[in-house]
């Protein structure tokens, strides 16, 4: 696995194979992870933090998404 999707698992403790795609951001990151649980788990971690400059400053991190991703479904959180 993609060392930054390792990291990124091991970070937010969601088992590896739940890790879709990651993006690391300059004012807060994306995840797209296969199952609910796994979102939770990321918004929960970043719970009461918010976005910290661009055009989002301020938003509340941690809302979950449901996406599809290469046809299939996923859960996009803003971390």
């Amino acid at each position: 696995m993609n060392e930054n999707l390792n990291w990124t698992a091991i970070c937010f403790g969601i088992k590896e194979s739940d890790v879709i795609w990651f993006n690391p951001g300059t004012c807060y990151d994306r995840i797209i992870v296969s199952t609910k649980a796994a979102a939770k788990k990321v918004a929960k971690s970043v719970e009461g933090r918010m976005v910290n400059g661009g055009f989002m400053h301020g938003w509340i991190l941690g809302g979950i998404t449901e996406v599809k991703y290469k046809g299939k479904k996923a859960y996009e959180v803003m971390c």
